[in-house]
């Protein structure tokens, strides 16, 4: 009986392995197509993008909660090297 319920927990765990890679396979695409609209929505504006409309600035904080909502983050290796400011909703100093 004891090796029928390791069987079990087996294929369960075996099972949510398999659906977590599937779900995350969907969540990358998204990811990636909520980039892709955020620098659309941003490229009429230069870089950095100045002079963002309100309604532009709005689209692209949805946006951005939703990425930041869909994607597993980077290995903290990813975040290495020079960084240049695209966009910031931040007040210019």
């Amino acid at each position: 009986r004891a090796t029928d319920h390791g069987r079990v927990a087996t294929r369960a765990a075996r099972r949510e392995r398999v659906a977590m890679r599937a779900a995350s396979a969907p969540a990358a695409m998204d990811a990636s197509r909520l980039q892709s609209e955020i620098k659309a929505l941003l490229a009429p504006y230069g870089i950095p993008a100045l002079g963002v409309p309100p309604s532009v600035a709005a689209a692209v904080d949805e946006r951005c909660a939703g990425l930041a909502a869909s994607a597993t983050p980077p290995p903290l290796e990813a975040l290495d090297g020079d960084w240049r400011v695209l966009y910031s909703d931040a007040p210019s100093p």
